[in-house]
């Protein structure tokens, strides 16, 4: 550009007001190029000789793809890609797809086939991937098991390693020190070590950060432990929550790269005062847990701008029933767990994990910080009962210092030692079950913000409503639920319901019912686009005794459950029951300006309206929100002008979206 405009300023004596003119032109056009990448392709003649120039488009952001995504509680581990690639197939069963940038604690990425889609962030140079594991106890019927197999410790990260070693950070909680001449005794003695061999086994699985807050790892004396923690730190492995005396047993671990700082501190809660297994002044040992101290160091942390993820060793649930028996009990935080988790949250902690569980525990998120109770064994020779040979694998991932995601997958070994990952059914029957095992004050704490919020709502106006946990069949909220109004296209529900039934007793859905339409268009009619011919054709020949204009909400809760039911005493059979929630789910948007326009994204909402001019404005609906179902039900009598009608309806959805989210 610059020898351009000489050449021309000296030829035709442009004048300086054109020379800016063209200069200014020339920025304009690199501005309009400045989306594209321009590349000098290899040297090969165009059509008339000389270089050919490619301008190719950048590719998209990985940040910016798109994954599909459940509630955390949710027990799914995976899609297959056909239903990943069906819009509506995903919409109809509560799969949310989000870029990987927009992704939070409370949502949960699924595999798409036998892939994840969170695979191609490890090793990723903006992304940093911290991995948690439980329990390590390399001893007891360990070494039995190494004997063996010939002495080769990588026998037990063989299946593991490769799921472990691809993180940035892998982290285990070994509780068993290494010693010289440890031998296999028996499988009940509670006095651990473990041979030096099986040093093996933790490096081979690409684990470089050993958590030492754990009640064995004195069991041999200080002197093994002090052995052991200089030989992790020889081999480059970090120490965290216990070290070679009181001041290293302190200090936090950092992670401070790929544009994130993540901080760990860890601490023995289990052990008081003057227990071997602490660290002093002058003894290798764990980092004892105190109030004061665990609230300084959290501060301390915050203060620098970490992502913070406090490890407790608490009480482990001890009693173990026969062997071959499941300790469901187990699943639940024990004693004051839950509430030393939930004040550390409290603190500050971004993250609290228990590190002491010989078996998973259940998770939460308490307001906004995920809680994971227990993680269970990863190794030990625990095999004699289904708890203890399971264990929760976290992945966190990390990109501007932010938590995107976290990856949970469970574990399982057997006598042979050998740890696996579950396949996917048993994953997910698993994690289901801890899910329900979440703290019952949880439910309390929802409870209460939802009958706030549908008190508030109410006051002053001519309304009943009632709101119902479907997963643990409580109701949740509720004002007027026995007040009756008139029905409007509410009554529907129950005709349609029956309309169901009737088919499944033999009535050829393929009928003629009334305008041509057959019984099946019909039942789907009557509630997708509250067709009323088709309802009151139903209702004549189902009989006028399956409804009735004049309902409470808690009348409408009842015909919610009868459809809910699952189990063999339902009303409708499986394929009928998904019909009738495909007719609530796929409605034009005048059906949908009420309760299911309030909740947020990612929440799927089933709904029947009904309404009769200013007067009656009603919704009923079946909500899923962070993995739990609710049933809400709205019967309201009053002008529009006075509050009532979709935005109305509409508000309450924006309330209880803010309250049954926890």
């Amino acid at each position: 550009m610059k020898e351009l405009v000489e050449t021309e300023a000296s030829e035709r004596k442009i004048s300086r007001k054109l020379l800016i003119a063209i200069i200014a032109t020339g920025v304009l056009v690199l501005l309009a190029l400045g989306a594209l990448i321009w590349v000098v392709a290899s040297r090969r003649p165009a059509d008339g000789g000389g270089d050919a120039i490619a301008i190719v488009e950048p590719e998209p952001s990985i940040f910016a793809t798109k994954v599909p995504t459940v509630s955390l509680y949710d027990e799914r581990q995976a899609i297959t890609v056909e239903q990943a690639e069906d819009e509506e197939w995903l919409l109809a069963n509560s799969v949310e797809l989000i870029p990987i940038d927009s992704l939070d604690t409370t949502r949960k990425v699924l595999m798409v086939g036998d892939e994840h889609p969170l695979d191609q962030l490890l090793g990723h140079e903006e992304v940093l991937s911290f991995t948690q594991t439980g329990v390590t106890a390399l001893a007891r019927g360990m070494i039995r098991r190494l004997n063996e197999v010939g002495g080769d410790a990588t026998y037990f990260s063989e299946k593991i390693g490769p799921v472990l070693r691809g993180a940035d950070v892998v982290h285990t909680s070994n509780e068993v020190s290494f010693t010289d001449n440890c031998q296999f005794t028996n499988s009940s003695t509670m006095i651990f070590c473990s041979p030096w061999a099986m040093m093996d086994a933790i490096t081979d699985a690409g684990i470089n950060l050993v958590e030492l807050t754990g009640n064995h790892n004195n069991d041999y004396g200080a002197a093994a432990s002090t052995a052991s923690i200089n030989k992790y730190h020889e081999l480059g492995i970090a120490t965290v929550g216990g070290g070679l005396n009181l001041e290293e047993a302190r200090r936090p671990y950092e992670a401070k790269k790929k544009g994130s700082h993540v901080v760990m501190l860890a601490y023995n809660q289990a052990d008081g005062v003057g227990s071997p297994a602490l660290a002093t002044a002058s003894r290798a040992g764990a980092n004892p847990f105190s109030y004061a101290q665990a609230r300084a160091d959290i501060e301390a942390a915050k203060l620098s701008g970490a992502f913070v993820i406090v490890n407790i060793q608490y009480w482990e649930c001890w009693s173990y029933p026969e062997r071959g028996t499941e300790m469901t009990a187990c699943d639940y935080p024990i004693g004051g767990q839950q509430k030393l988790f939930r004040d550390l949250a409290e603190m500050g902690a971004d993250m609290v994990v228990g590190s002491s569980a010989h078996q998973p525990q259940t998770f939460e998120v308490y307001k906004g910080v995920p809680i994971y109770y227990g993680l269970g064994n990863l190794w030990f020779d625990q095999s004699m009962w289904p708890g203890t040979a399971r264990s929760l694998v976290l992945t966190h991932y990390f990109y501007q210092g932010r938590l995107l995601s976290t990856r949970i997958q469970p574990t399982v070994f057997g006598t042979e030692l050998q740890v696996r990952l579950m396949e996917t059914d048993a994953a997910e029957n698993f994690l289901a079950r801890l899910g329900r095992a979440r703290p019952s004050d949880a439910d309390k704490l929802t409870s209460r913000a939802a009958q706030d919020a549908v008190s508030d709502w109410v006051r002053n106006r001519d309304a009943g409503v009632v709101v119902y946990d479907l997963d643990n069949g409580r109701t949740v909220a509720e004002v007027n639920r026995d007040k009756k109004y008139f029905a409007a296209s509410l009554y529907k529900i129950a005709v349609v319901r029956a309309g169901y039934q009737a088919v499944q007793e033999g009535q050829d859905a393929k009928a003629i019912l009334v305008n041509g339409r057959t019984w099946g268009e019909c039942l789907d009619a009557a509630i997708r686009t509250s067709d009323s011919p088709c309802a009151e054709a139903l209702w004549a020949r189902v009989g006028q005794d399956k409804a009735t204009t004049n309902m409470s909400a808690a009348d409408v809760l009842a015909e919610l459950l009868r459809i809910w039911r699952s189990d063999e005493g339902a009303d409708l059979e499986c394929e009928n029951r998904t019909k009738f929630f495909d007719s609530m789910l796929d409605q034009p948007e005048l059906y949908r300006r009420g309760l299911p326009s309030g909740f947020g994204d990612g929440v799927m909402v089933w709904n029947k309206v009904g309404w009769n001019g200013n007067q009656e404005w009603h919704d009923a609906a079946i909500v899923g929100i962070d993995g739990r179902h609710y049933a809400v039900v709205v019967m309201s009598r009053g002008l529009v002008a006075n509050g009532m009608g979709w935005s109305a309806m509409r508000e309450l959805g924006e309330l209880l979206d803010a309250a049954l989210r926890n």
